[in-house]
């Protein structure tokens, strides 16, 4: 018996501070917030060209702060990409986003359309 708890003596395992359960939970949080989110766009002619509008729990858990990359889908060709300023506010319903009308006629969106949000990172 005195032999046996040498041995397991010799066999304690060494964990690196970088493994420690602690990182793994901080990691975690941050890979399980979603990055990005896909939700209508509405024309809204009230909003000034180049802004956007968006509710604010939907920026709290996208992480939105000041600018919003918007990719309406359509295809390699067709796919559109712009960045927005962006105002939170809470009169915005949770899956819409509500840009200038006469900026998605120019950039040929249709109202109601699903497009993917995402943070700008320059």
């Amino acid at each position: 018996m005195a032999g046996e708890s040498g041995d397991e003596k010799k066999r304690r395992l060494l964990i690196p501070p970088f493994l420690t359960p602690e990182t793994f939970r901080e990691d975690r949080e941050e890979r399980d917030r979603p990055r990005e989110r896909r939700i209508r766009i509405r024309r809204v002619g009230t909003i000034d060209k180049g802004m956007a509008k968006v509710n604010g729990r939907l920026a709290s858990e996208t992480g939105l702060k000041d600018m919003v990359e918007v990719i309406v889908a359509g295809g390699s060709s067709r796919e559109r990409r712009f960045v927005l300023s962006l105002i939170i506010d809470d009169a915005v319903p949770d899956n819409e986003l509500w840009c200038n009308d006469m900026f998605l006629k120019e950039q040929g969106v249709a109202d109601n359309s699903i497009v993917t949000i995402r943070p700008y990172a320059e």
